[in-house]
């Protein structure tokens, strides 16, 4: 199995486990306690952060689902658009990053959603507005993590920090942000 294949594999598997999961959890259209409580584990075990988890949480707690739907798309779907609705709150206006002093973004998730390649993107964008931007390889611990994010690094001609295999990733981090202050760049 090739790394492509590897990396497919893996979206599909992260994708199908965060649906079925909320397949499993809203199929008795009843939210009670314990329908919560597995929704913001779900949410949890899926890196959305504890924080968001509990605010999701909170506001499925007045989420009706109609009782004549059947249809666990259409469940899904109300459930998505729903999601999307609240996390707006959280949108950020990346337009203004890098216009005064050193900005962090920091990227997580699980594997196989994107995340190089989103930060590729963002490089990109960042570049093209006149920003210096830098890019910071602090997930040592998955395979080829590291090449991928050097390749957009190149790509978008930005400049690239990362450390030794395994190495910690918090200290990566902060090496990366005091190097990125001190020469001045935009955006990390």
């Amino acid at each position: 199995m090739g790394l492509l294949d590897k990396f497919k594999t893996g979206l599909t598997k992260s994708s199908a486990g965060l649906s079925e999961g909320f397949k499993n959890i809203f199929s008795k259209k009843k939210i009670d306690e314990k329908v919560l409580s597995e929704f913001e584990d779900l949410l949890i075990t899926s890196d959305t952060g504890i924080e968001v988890a509990k605010e999701l949480r909170k506001d499925f707690e007045t989420f009706k689902i109609d009782k004549n739907l059947d249809d666990h798309k259409e469940i899904l779907k109300l459930l998505a658009d729903k999601i999307a609705i609240d996390l707006l709150k959280y949108e950020k206006d990346l337009g203004k990053a890098g216009n005064s002093k050193t900005n962090v973004i920091v990227i997580s998730g699980v594997n196989g959603v994107g995340k190089t390649t989103t930060i590729g993107k963002m490089g990109k964008y960042f570049k093209e507005n006149n920003r210096s931007v830098v890019f910071g390889a602090a997930d040592t611990f998955r395979a080829a993590a590291k090449e991928q994010l050097k390749i957009w690094a190149d790509r978008t001609n930005s400049i690239f920090f990362s450390g030794k295999e395994f190495a910690d990733p918090a200290a990566l981090c902060f090496e990366s942000v005091k190097k990125a202050q001190e020469i001045g760049l935009d955006l990390l």
